[in-house]
């Protein structure tokens, strides 16, 4: 049995229809008004906000309107990078989302291949993911668009505070519903993955870094926190590297024989190489596919190796081993992700770069958290909302109103989302897009009227009228 298809890939079902694809931009265009509303929203409050400061200001007796100076300590090194890979890795999937085969594509293209082979019941969690998505395309799809766009952004903008660890909070819930209803756990349950075709699955760390971006400040005062992680990415190398070696599960093998079939490592390149990509990606990839055949043994004891080194360097207490272990992380993810992965988000439905790229950044976050832990602390100060607007430069001022910008975008798609999920009833526009893609039009033969001495047949046209209540044919 073929792998299934690594995360954030896809490949096939119907995923073009003219009318789908004019909602789905359509319903993207309405909502991005609502969108330029809301900046102009955000924009004028944080205008008024800065002219009550400034007043204030002057008559406390500070002529040049600046806001009192406070001291404010600096974001931890690890939870910044930790926070900005993360936010910029959002808004790629958002704008992934935005490609035209998203509505129609995404249950057949990504949904179902994930769960290809898991247990009944995980297929059954995922089949509730894809009846919703199909019976609601256009909101479904819009509405994941703008929930990630949101996201992104509010990781972004939002660097401490409480908009801050809201925005963590936001990335490990959507985290968790991408993880379990679009990944199917991520592959876990499916045979013949592994960590090198992105198992785990890539959710499941937006999943984590999410939790620890909401953490409190005080758990960045030590490098006990960025210790922990590099010892659970450890446990994580050292036991993709005894599943890599373990007998039975073809990794070992390379091209296939008359008694025995393709290694999944070369199965799974051959299909990322066929996928529609640029032209010199894709001759890389079938050129170490084509070197995986003929060296599987080879190559796979390569991975192991290194798999397991990697895991032991990470899991040491000593820095220096663990420094060099994320050194030789890093590269391998980055080769990882370029040769076998096919960077993850080529083929039409590629809803993320895969999860190389967020093994590399939490890898390099943690790292930093053990070097550079938070030193110093601030305590918030108490008082009323007029000391705490006093005490806010326009810079932060501008923070909060772009933050709240952030979480109304992520409303604008977590509401119509949440809505259509609860309603069982398919969208009309899904109706005709299936059927159109099934049978537009079924041409049958039927006896035509008989004239003396001549006997004719004639073929009559059965037409779509487009009625969900009725039926498809009429």
């Amino acid at each position: 049995m073929a792998p299934a298809a690594m995360s954030g890939m896809g490949s096939g079902g119907p995923t073009a229809s003219h009318g789908v694809v004019a909602a789905f931009y359509a319903a993207l265009t309405h909502q991005l008004l609502v969108v330029f509303a809301l900046a102009i929203v955000a924009s004028l409050a944080w205008n008024v906000v800065r002219t009550m400061q400034y007043k204030r200001a002057v008559a406390q007796g500070r002529v040049d309107g600046a806001p009192r100076a406070r001291a404010v300590a600096p974001e931890p090194r690890g939870r910044l990078v930790l926070r900005v890979a993360f936010g910029i890795l959002w808004t790629i999937d958002g704008l992934l989302q935005l490609q035209a085969s998203m509505p129609l594509g995404l249950p057949s293209g990504v949904f179902t291949p994930a769960s290809a082979g898991a247990p009944g019941w995980v297929q059954r969690v995922v089949d509730v993911s894809v009846t919703s998505w199909t019976n609601h395309p256009i909101t479904m799809a819009a509405g994941t668009v703008w929930i990630q766009l949101g996201v992104g952004l509010l990781l972004l903008v939002a660097p401490r505070g409480l908009a801050s660890r809201s925005a963590g909070l936001a990335s490990a819930i959507w985290g968790l519903v991408v993880w379990v209803f679009g990944e199917a756990l991520g592959g876990i349950f499916t045979p013949g993955q592994s960590l090198l075709f992105g198992a785990p699955g890539a959710a499941l760390f937006y999943l984590a870094a999410g939790v620890l971006v909401a953490l409190p400040d005080r758990a960045w005062r030590t490098p006990a926190l960025g210790r922990r992680v590099l010892q659970a990415f450890g446990c994580l190398f050292a036991g993709a590297a005894v599943l890599q070696a373990w007998p039975g599960r073809r990794t070992w093998a390379g091209q296939p024989t008359p008694h025995s079939m393709p290694g999944l490592t070369t199965s799974m390149l051959r299909q990322m190489s066929a996928t529609h990509q640029p032209s010199a990606l894709a001759s890389l990839v079938a050129s170490f596919a084509s070197f995986d055949a003929a060296h599987g043994w080879s190559v796979n004891l390569a991975a192991v190796l290194l798999l397991g080194v990697l895991g032991v360097l990470l899991i040491a207490r000593d820095p220096r081993l663990a420094r060099i272990g994320v050194a030789g992380a890093v590269v391998f993810c980055f080769a990882d992700w370029v040769l076998v992965q096919d960077l993850g988000f080529f083929g039409g439905v590629g809803t993320d770069p895969n999860s190389m790229l967020p093994i590399a950044s939490f890898l390099v976050a943690a790292s930093l958290g053990v070097a550079h832990p938070l030193t110093a602390h601030v305590p918030e100060p108490a008082g009323t909302w007029r000391r705490w607007l006093d005490e806010r430069s326009p810079r932060t001022l501008l923070q909060w109103a772009a933050a709240c910008c952030a979480g109304a975008i992520i409303l604008i798609g977590a509401v119509p989302m949440a809505v259509a999920a609860s309603n069982p009833r398919r969208d009309t526009i899904a109706v005709v897009a299936v059927a159109s893609a099934v049978a537009p039009c079924q041409v049958v033969p039927c006896p035509a009227p008989r004239r003396p001495g001549v006997v004719e047949t004639t073929l009559v046209s059965r037409r779509w009228h487009g009625s969900a209540t009725t039926g498809p044919w009429n």
